[in-house]
């Protein structure tokens, strides 16, 4: 097997003006040189292939996340394999078609199983959809409300969970890990679209436009049908249930458990600040900026919320580190070193002239660029 893999969830660069955007990437990045792992980023370009990726690899220049590849989700090679997939899905029982009643709104962009439907009953909004007083599904791209009709539906078919596939870290988002895989199996899901997407197949007669959410899910699975050994996901808590559909789809291709990182969310408490990486790196070296991030990792906490006068901090501390060496740590200490009050002690350490542990020698080789 080659050399082991660590990789985000299929990201959208149109989102990575902002420094926090970029946490995930960061801590993949931080955990693949601490354990010597390769970093791949997955781009989510399926339905946009004039996306432009300048300003992310940018960002990734300004805090010096390097080496990394780059791979697009909607790769030819990908693709075709992606239809052969769905063929042996379907073959073994794991998709099935069958008529169900959908809301439907007239762009097609909104497309929901009726029987899914208790699930947003307190939701007053998603990605795609809003919901009144009433419990009227609208259209957010077209404002149309949506209607109930019956349509032949290819969905995933429900199964039995198996355990143990995804490893969890930090472990306080185990259980909820474990509930959203266990919601996802004992239920069926909505795969084909009525609306073109970037993958049309036929399935039994049947010809299915695939949702593009459920194509990018195999993405992982299909980097190990290729012997490329991924076994590391990096998420954010705000994509918990993405991130755990992942490496579980992953997991299917592996031979060992999926490793899961979820990082904390990290933004400010005063909505109108902007730190975009295209002014910051004019002002701060990538070390300055690598010892901001790490200082708001708080693995304990869901969301983290910073204080940009912490900045001038981060200068202070990037000029007088003294360690050098690259310290390699294994993958199952990573959320244990690689977090902000790890750093803060380092630093406080290192000022004192008192000797460093380990853990601090390696969270300050992390940090610097």
């Amino acid at each position: 097997m080659t050399e082991a893999i660590i990789s985000t969830l299929p990201m959208d660069p149109k989102r990575s003006n902002e420094l926090f955007l970029f946490t995930t990437p960061f801590v993949a990045h931080l955990i693949a040189q601490a354990t010597e792992r390769n970093l791949v980023l997955p781009i989510n370009r399926i339905g946009d292939a004039s996306l432009v990726d300048d300003p992310f690899k940018q960002g990734l220049e300004a805090l010096a996340i390097r080496p990394y590849s780059l791979v697009y989700d909607d790769d030819h090679n990908f693709l075709k394999s992606f239809q052969t997939t769905l063929q042996d899905e379907f073959k073994a029982g794991k998709l099935h078609l069958e008529d169900c009643p959908v809301f439907r709104c007239d762009c097609g962009a909104v497309e929901i199983l009726e029987q899914a439907t208790f699930k947003i009953n307190k939701r007053t909004n998603g990605k795609t959809f809003s919901i009144n007083d009433q419990g009227d599904i609208y259209c957010k791209k077209c404002q149309g409300e949506t209607i109930l009709k019956n349509q032949l539906c290819l969905l995933t078919t429900t199964c039995k969970y198996e355990g143990e596939r995804v490893k969890v870290q930090p472990n306080l988002y185990a259980k909820q890990v474990q509930e959203e895989l266990i919601g996802y199996c004992r239920n069926s899901h909505l795969v084909s679209r009525q609306r073109y997407t970037q993958i049309e197949v036929t399935i039994d007669g049947h010809q299915a436009n695939i949702d593009n959410d459920y194509t990018w899910l195999h993405y992982g699975q299909y980097m190990q049908q290729q012997s490329q050994n991924l076994d590391a996901i990096v998420a954010s808590n705000h994509s918990l249930r993405k991130g755990a559909l992942y490496a579980y789809f992953l997991s299917m291709a592996a031979e060992d458990p999926i490793n899961l990182f979820i990082t904390p969310y990290v933004s400010f408490r005063n909505k109108d600040t902007n730190l975009a990486t295209k002014n910051l790196w004019n002002d701060y070296s990538p070390a300055e900026l690598r010892i901001f991030l790490t200082a708001y990792l708080n693995w304990m906490v869901q969301n983290s919320f910073a204080d940009p006068q912490l900045l001038k901090w981060s200068q202070k501390v990037a000029r007088g580190l003294g360690v050098k060496e690259h310290l390699v740590i294994g993958i199952e200490d990573a959320t244990k070193i690689i977090r902000g009050h790890n750093l803060k002690e380092a630093v406080a350490s290192s000022n004192k002239a008192n000797i460093l542990t380990e853990d601090q020698k390696a969270i300050l080789s992390l940090v610097q660029a």
